[in-house]
């Protein structure tokens, strides 16, 4: 896991580096290491879900790759790249229905649109099968899986929980385990984006549709997340891009505020305190945990 979230780390970075640009890159990279998570959990084997997420990452830059050169050969690429990651968990298949919605969202000839979704569902499909017909084999029961996540969708008999409890619950973990540096920077980004809403780009989009699938595992299935905190990873990629794009816009309006004279040296200033605020919190964040686990 340690292996694969540092992977994950340069994945991000690239990412950030071909949707956002070159100045986002080591900001993404930065930002996505100093989580108190991955330094709570970075090396935890609960954090199997890092093997997944590797797949996932490198099939979106290969998805980024065939939109520019448009060769289906790619595509298949990509998508091979989440079935693999299907292998360890499903988070890898949501995030391939990222970049199946991506591409309907473009404009474009629909016989392409429907072509790549035909390719995707042979070769997600068929990995689906293989992977449930092998739990059908192991339990007995072919229709294991789907009960199995009926069940993990509810409160365990005896308690209830509720959607307000869950999204309680859950926005404490993300203060806590993405940082308050991570959420301040999203939500700043969120209200620059949204007023005025001219100033929402295709690169928003992306920031949103990566963290899409998290929700899954880390808010849907309800007794899943409620029991499992470390399944807050699957929102990190997109915590990262949206906190990365939060402190580029932070960056460009102290820059605007201050002046041609005073603006470059404010923008160092924020930037430097910033990032030094994330760390040490995560850094906290890690001693606390090891008391714990003590």
């Amino acid at each position: 896991p340690l292996l694969c979230n540092l992977i994950n780390a340069g994945l991000i970075a690239t990412l950030a580096h071909r949707l956002i640009g070159a100045r986002a890159a080591p900001l993404a990279l930065l930002l996505f290491l100093g989580m108190p998570f991955i330094l709570e959990y970075g090396s935890s084997s609960e954090s199997y879900q890092a093997f997944a997420m590797s797949a996932g990452l490198t099939g979106y830059l290969l998805y980024l790759k065939f939109l520019a050169s448009q060769r289906l050969r790619t595509l298949t690429m990509a998508l091979a790249c989440f079935a693999l990651g299907m292998g360890f968990t499903w988070l890898a298949g949501f995030m391939a229905l990222v970049v199946l919605a991506h591409y309907w969202l473009l404009s474009g000839s629909l016989s392409a649109k429907v072509r790549a979704t035909l390719l995707a569902g042979v070769i997600l499909g068929a990995t689906a099968l293989v992977l449930l017909a092998q739990q059908g084999l192991a339990t007995g029961d072919f229709l294991y899986p789907f009960k199995r996540a009926l069940e993990r969708s509810h409160a365990p008999p005896g308690s209830v929980i509720t959607w307000a409890e869950i999204t309680k619950l859950q926005a404490s973990r993300y203060w806590g385990y993405f940082g308050p540096v991570i959420t301040a920077l999203t939500l700043y980004w969120l209200a620059r984006r949204a007023l005025p809403r001219r100033n929402w780009r295709e690169m928003d989009t992306w920031a949103v549709l990566i963290w899409t699938p998290g929700l899954v595992y880390g808010f849907l299935l309800r007794d899943v997340a409620h029991q499992h905190e470390f399944l807050m990873l699957g929102l990190a990629p997109g915590a990262a891009l949206m906190a990365t794009q939060g402190l580029l816009q932070l960056i460009e309006d102290v820059s605007n505020m201050a002046g041609q004279r005073h603006g470059p040296r404010l923008m160092w200033l924020a930037l430097s305190l910033l990032l030094a605020l994330h760390f040490l919190g995560a850094v906290r964040s890690a001693r606390n945990f090891e008391a714990q686990e003590a």
